[in-house]
């Protein structure tokens, strides 16, 4: 969350006027401020830079602003610029100032744009007053931690006899005083020995917990710690994302539809037809061709290419690089070489669908290329044209899939999967890394292997392949033998 408010005085103000009115907000602020929960942090300061030849006296100060004021903070600059604040002031810190409410138990970073100078007399002048709030999450207790998740996980136990102060989280091996880290299957088990973590989330092992609160550890635990761990990562941070505008470089055709709270960057091109819904996210030098339909709240991000007709819904992310829509490969084999067919089909991404960074999705040349609700591709995928992809789906980089394919609901594929033209995928089924598939698969059945087969089979085959030597020279000695 990040909120600023820019308050401009464009009427030349004596320094009394400046204070009176921005106290008056800042009053109003800190208010809000005091409502939040104590696991928000923000920063609220009234900012008024200036330069000035003398400093002003502190008593001045303190007369526009309070005797709880402490007074001018000056930089290392020769014109003396300064702040006027009214909180206790822990540092100086490069390009700011770091200021603490310490019945909130919050910390806050300032920054400021400097303002036409005061006179030496402290004559009027035209200033800008620059009220701004970042949520900062700096840390809060175990147990503050334990009630936010257990509001969105079922089955959570925990042991807070123990309330460290958490102010991140970290890999179990990398884990440091103050962090939440988390233990999932046989391989970390032994971590929990190890780990410099202050909390850790558990599975519902009860050795593995009776070791940690051995230890003088807090954790909880729940039948899904990975799950439960996403959750937590997500308290302590938040993707960046720009504030709404349209950036005045971005190229928009007149007849486009932009919704409302929409960010665009610099350099975006948008054809004609286009139709944008509500809070979209456009990153810098993405271009849209014609008659696109994107969904609310979806992100694009930088450098990525949406083609003609392409429909994507709501809660989509198309990270850097990625094409969607455009030309499948389509040629038709005469005497005379290969006939271009051209692609009038489309792409439709459902809700809630992730696209990796370069990756492809082709449109076919009748018809549609299709990507079920909630399915996530890694980078470098290739989705072929008319291909049909089903819901909550993941698709690990590399993978290609020929034209026609048919793809059910919940398919895993591993990394570099290959499946060929018209092959059908059932639901559930999975393929193994490097899987190459020529025929259909049925639904919950795990392929792996050049050509797939069952992964049992698999796994006999590549328990002999190692024994190949020795058993051709086997062979050969029983020819021998036959002569």
């Amino acid at each position: 969350l990040f909120i600023g408010v820019q308050w401009k005085l464009s009427n030349e103000c004596s320094l009394d006027v400046l204070t009176d009115r921005g106290l008056d907000l800042i009053k109003f602020l800190t208010r809000l401020v005091t409502m939040q929960s104590s696991g928000n942090l923000f920063f609220l300061v009234l900012l008024a830079w200036w330069n000035h030849t003398d400093p002003i006296p502190n008593s001045e100060v303190k007369r526009c602003c309070g005797e709880d004021t402490l007074g001018v903070a000056p930089r290392e600059n020769s014109a003396v610029p300064g702040v006027i604040f009214r909180k206790s002031l822990l540092s100086s810190m490069k390009g700011g100032f770091c200021f603490e409410e310490p019945h909130l138990n919050q910390r806050f970073i300032a920054t400021a744009k400097a303002v036409r100078p005061f006179s030496k007399s402290h004559a009027p002048v035209t200033v800008t007053l620059v009220t701004t709030f970042f949520q900062i999450y700096t840390g809060m207790k175990f147990t503050e931690l334990v009630q936010k998740l257990g509001s969105t996980s079922y089955n959570l136990t925990f042991y807070t006899e123990y309330d460290p102060e958490i102010s991140g989280v970290a890999p179990v091996d990398e884990a440091t005083s103050g962090t939440l880290s988390y233990i999932e299957g046989a391989t970390f088990a032994g971590m929990v020995e190890k780990t410099s973590a202050s909390a850790l989330i558990l599975p519902q092992d009860e050795v593995l917990q009776a070791q940690a609160t051995s230890r003088g550890m807090a954790w909880m635990a729940a039948s899904d710690p990975r799950l439960l761990f996403a959750e937590a990562i997500a308290l302590f941070y938040q993707p960046f994302r720009p504030e709404p505008e349209i950036h005045p470089t971005a190229v928009i055709h007149p007849s486009a539809e932009i919704g409302q709270e929409v960010y665009i960057g610099p350099h975006v091109v948008i054809q004609s037809g286009v139709k944008i819904g509500n809070k979209v996210c456009i990153y810098p030098n993405v271009v849209i061709y014609p008659d696109v339909q994107i969904g609310s709240r979806t992100v694009l991000h930088a450098n990525c290419t949406i083609h003609e007709r392409t429909r994507i819904g709501e809660d989509c992310v198309i990270h850097s690089g990625a094409v969607i829509g455009s030309e499948g490969f389509g040629f038709v084999p005469t005497r005379q070489g290969w006939f271009k067919m051209e692609q009038s089909g489309c792409a439709v991404l459902e809700d809630g669908v992730e696209v990796g960074s370069n990756s492809t999705i082709d449109r076919p040349a009748v018809g549609e290329t299709r990507v079920g609700r909630n399915t996530k591709l890694d980078n470098l995928v290739q989705i072929g044209h008319g291909a049909h992809v089903g819901e909550n789906c993941a698709i690990a980089a590399q993978v290609g899939l020929a034209g026609g394919v048919k793809v059910g609901n919940q398919v895993l594929l591993a990394g570099q999967v290959g499946i060929a033209n018209r092959a059908h995928i059932g639901d559930g089924a999975i393929a193994s890394a490097k899987a190459g598939i020529h025929n259909d698969v049925a639904p919950g059945t795990i392929v792996s292997g050049t050509p797939a087969v069952p992964h049992k089979l698999f796994l006999k085959i590549s328990a002999i392949y190692t024994r190949l030597p020795e058993m051709y020279q086997a062979l050969k000695q029983l020819q021998r033998l036959n002569k």
